[in-house]
């Protein structure tokens, strides 16, 4: 299957205008993905459970998007977009802003904690993967690198530092503890962390740098 952009695959876009009862039935359907997810995770998400939760028909469902995977993407599309830049010139501060806001977004919210549910199945769909967990990925590696960037030319970070990594480092501990559950998952542990992955950053050490 091709896969398109969300925006391709709905109707009401591209300069379209959506009948008021069709604009009805896409956010009740919309509403209805993110409720089925946020409640009972990706597996109990059907076409036809959907339809139900939504009082609305399967052939609603497909006249708007081309397949499931389509729904969620569209569904989600807002949150992905959203990552914001904190400039606050002091590279800690701007860490913790984005990885506090990151934990906050996938535990407090129900679009976060939907899109946490489609990160633990998209290995299970290569159109999911594409359509939802790859842009939101993308979209937040983005966002680390402008910041860290900006840390390594202020000389927060030692020069040689490896951007990848440390994005790797900062964001996949908060992860893993959402996706496997368990263990508690605050703003307090997403700061212990940009600490941790800084201090081994020094561009100062006093012992040796991880990145020598």
């Amino acid at each position: 299957m091709s896969v398109g952009s969300p925006a391709a695959d709905r109707v009401g876009t591209a300069g379209q205008t959506m009948h008021p009862r069709t604009a009805r039935a896409r956010s009740d359907l919309l509403a209805a993905a993110i409720e089925i997810l946020t409640n009972e995770g990706y597996g109990a998400l059907t076409v036809d459970r959907i339809a139900a939760e939504a009082r609305s028909s399967k052939q609603t469902i497909y006249r708007l998007w081309s397949s499931k995977e389509a729904l969620v993407a569209d569904a989600l599309t807002s949150y992905v977009d959203e990552y914001p830049d904190p400039d606050t010139g002091n590279l800690h501060d701007d860490l913790v802003a984005l990885i506090t806001r990151q934990i906050h977004v996938l535990t407090s919210t129900r679009h976060g904690r939907a899109l946490a549910a489609v990160y633990a199945s998209a290995s299970e769909s290569r159109e999911l993967s594409e359509r939802v967990r790859e842009p939101a990925h993308q979209a937040r590696r983005a966002a680390m690198a402008k910041i860290i960037t900006r840390g390594v030319e202020r000389g927060e970070l030692c020069r040689n530092a490896d951007v990848n990594l440390l994005i790797d480092l900062l964001f996949s501990p908060a992860l893993v503890r959402i996706m496997l559950g368990g263990q508690a998952v605050t703003a307090e542990y997403g700061r212990r962390v940009v600490e941790t992955v800084m201090q081994a950053f020094d561009p100062h050490p006093l012992d040796d740098c991880a990145c020598q």
